[in-house]
């Protein structure tokens, strides 16, 4: 068969020329655990075709998270931000929190330890990773809660780190993405002194509304299917989802002024950003998404609800590829999107 013109042609070779099976004729999976035995495969087979590059030194330190959880956090400093002796120096500098993808279930820091290293060498940019809590052993909020942990503890070891505490920039991929942006909403109600400078979203998870239309064309090209994530979402929000406490439960999670959640509105939007109702006094941000991932129509609304409430938004919308394509060198649009958010990171 002919390429369809919605796919690229990067992706079409990657395919063999043909179209895939759609996911519904295939097995889907048991459980959650056997999406994180998948979903590591899939990114640990990715990640290790990305070049970690020279140069770059890492370290680890130790966080504390709300509930007294030790966070691990993994420091990488590009050559860029080393002195001769290989310690940052100089003039307080701006830092990368970055957050690691694979659906709040999946993923690790030491998967994604050459892609870290490679955005911390295009940003010429300290970067601190936390290995944040997953599910379903640690439903929300606990990976937030590691987060923005790790957000206030780098603050108040800026010095130590040579890190201008004014300068912090969340970079989230994927679920990451989601915690990023729950990490930003959370900072400004919190009125977190000083606030947080950007925020980078990689196709971030953000709604767990999202639904395909069994009619959309795109449905086989999809790397992940709807069914999935929802099992995802399920597992994230835990009793949160049906439960006629939770408007009360999660109150104090609601920006002032934010009507009081019915039980068909129960979500917190600390959970899913994408029901966020307030999104003024939000850091700049840079979103982007494939046009052939499930996610492409909640990072749009958001984007375009973000720019409507004046703040300041970069979208980038790849056309014809997928959830993760920056994880293959096959696609060359991956180059180009970390390029935008090297430079993007670059002016804070």
């Amino acid at each position: 068969m002919s390429r369809p013109n919605f796919v690229h042609p990067d992706y079409w070779a990657l395919l063999g020329g043909e179209a895939p099976p759609t996911r519904e004729s295939l097995a889907p999976p048991a459980d959650l655990h056997e999406v994180r035995e998948q979903f590591n495969g899939a990114m640990e087979a990715a990640y290790s075709t990305v070049p970690y590059p020279a140069g770059v030194t890492e370290s680890i330190r130790t966080a504390t998270s709300t509930d007294g959880s030790e966070i691990s956090v993994t420091r990488f400093v590009p050559l860029a931000a080393q002195d001769s002796s290989g310690s940052s120096s100089g003039t307080a500098q701006r830092a990368i929190v970055f957050l690691f993808g694979g659906g709040l279930v999946a993923g690790s820091v030491e998967i994604s330890r050459n892609s870290i290293a490679h955005i911390a060498h295009l940003s010429a940019t300290q970067v601190f990773a936390p290995s944040y809590r997953l599910i379903p052993e640690h439903p929300f909020p606990a990976a937030l809660e590691d987060v923005y942990s790790t957000v206030a503890w780098l603050q108040a070891h800026a010095g130590e780190f040579n890190v201008d505490p004014a300068r912090i920039v969340l970079l989230g991929v994927s679920a990451g993405g989601n915690l990023a942006a729950a990490a930003a909403l959370k900072a400004r109600d919190d009125g977190l002194d000083p606030p947080i400078a950007a925020q980078v979203l990689r196709y971030p998870m953000l709604d767990d509304r999202t639904r395909l239309d069994p009619a959309d064309p795109r449905g086989p090209y999809l790397v992940s299917s709807p069914g999935v994530g929802e099992m995802l979402w399920k597992g994230y929000l835990g009793r949160t989802v049906g439960s006629r406490e939770t408007g009360e439960q999660y109150a104090e999670l609601r920006p002032p002024g934010q009507r009081r959640l019915t039980p068909e509105r129960q979500v917190p939007y600390l959970a899913a950003p994408a029901r966020a109702e307030d999104m003024q006094r939000l850091p700049p941000a840079h979103i982007g998404v494939g046009s052939l991932d499930l996610l492409r129509d909640e990072c749009i609304s958001y984007a375009a609800r973000l720019a409507a409430q004046n703040v300041a938004v970069q979208f980038n919308l790849y056309p014809g590829v997928p959830h993760g394509f920056d994880g293959s060198p096959a696609f060359t649009l991956g180059a180009e999107m970390l390029d935008n958010e090297a430079r993007f990171i670059r002016k804070f």
